[in-house]
């Protein structure tokens, strides 16, 4: 989990610095805000998968629920989080989703290279 943060993080750096070189520096708060919501959607990945592994143990159905209700948290946060940035905060619309969709990317790219050590000796 520490390398995936680790990653969005210098991945987050690397794309504002490109956003500062090439754009305007205006739109660096919405991307940050986009990019933090990304990251908030991969802690909460992994508090749902985990709870969700933690209650399949003892009932799989138990199982299947938490892991329902963590993807209706997820995907609840973050629209409720983009709509707070566009409405509220009145962000930037286009760096917002950027970071957003680059914190996820990174998130997906980032779980299929980091694989647990008792996979590992499977490869």
């Amino acid at each position: 989990m520490r390398l995936l943060l680790l990653s969005q993080l210098a991945s987050a750096l690397i794309a504002g610095v490109i956003l500062g070189i090439l754009g305007d520096w205006s739109d660096f708060p919405a991307m940050v805000y986009g990019a933090s919501l990304g990251v908030l959607n991969s802690l909460l990945t992994k508090r749902s998968s985990d709870r969700a592994l933690s209650a399949a143990v003892k009932n799989p159905t138990h199982g299947l629920v938490a892991m329902f209700s963590g993807f209706a948290l997820r995907y609840a946060v973050a629209i409720l989080g983009l709509l707070t940035g566009f409405r509220m905060l009145h962000l930037a619309a286009e760096p917002m989703i950027g970071g957003f969709i680059l914190m996820i990317v990174i998130q997906v790219l980032a779980s299929t290279w980091v694989r647990p050590e008792e996979n590992k000796r499977d490869a």
